[in-house]
Parts: C-alpha cells; sequence; structure tokens
C-alpha cells in the first residue's frame, strides 16, 4: 500500500493513508481534525480522540520508512503498539 496512496502491487487503488485515518475516525465518530505532532524521532503522529463508546484513532507516519520498521523506533514498537492496546480500555471506562 503507497503511503501516498495509488497502484498497489495487486493493481488495487489505495487511498493515502492519512486519508484511510480520517475515515477510520469519522467511523468512530472522532472530531473531524486530528490533533497533528512530531515526535522524538521526527515522525508524524496524528491522533483523533476523542471519539464514540471511547474510540480513538492514531497514525504514526514514520519518516524514511518503507516496508520494514526497525524495532527501536520510537522507544520500541512493540511497546508503542501495546501500550496504544493498553491505554484504549481505559479510555472506554
Amino acid at each position: 500500500m503507497p503511503y501516498n496512496g495509488g497502484g498497489g502491487v495487486a493493481g488495487h487503488d489505495f487511498l493515502p493513508v492519512e486519508d484511510s485515518a480520517t475515515l477510520w475516525a469519522d467511523r468512530f465518530g472522532c472530531p473531524a481534525t486530528s490533533d497533528a505532532s512530531r515526535t522524538a524521532d521526527g515522525n508524524i503522529r496524528l491522533e483523533w480522540a476523542p471519539c464514540d463508546n471511547g474510540h480513538r484513532v492514531m497514525h504514526y507516519g514514520v519518516v524514511g520508512a518503507d516496508h520494514g520498521l526497525p524495532p527501536t523506533i520510537e522507544g520500541g514498537l512493540l511497546d508503542l503498539v501495546i501500550g496504544f492496546f493498553e491505554t484504549a480500555g481505559e479510555l472506554a471506562s
């Protein structure tokens, strides 16, 4: 899936990733615009919250990444993903 949208290897046309995240945010009843920031690693972080029923949508645009991400990105990729899901339950409470 090309980050900026367009044709994929199987011939499917994709939306730009940030547009796709905006559609998910709309689906979950989030604000129309995201809170945008740069991370300490220089990446783009977009978050739509608060959303209906405690949902949130978060997107990290990793600068210079291809299909592989270094496991140390943003202090640890696995910790970043697990942290997102651990706090998802707290938001719904």
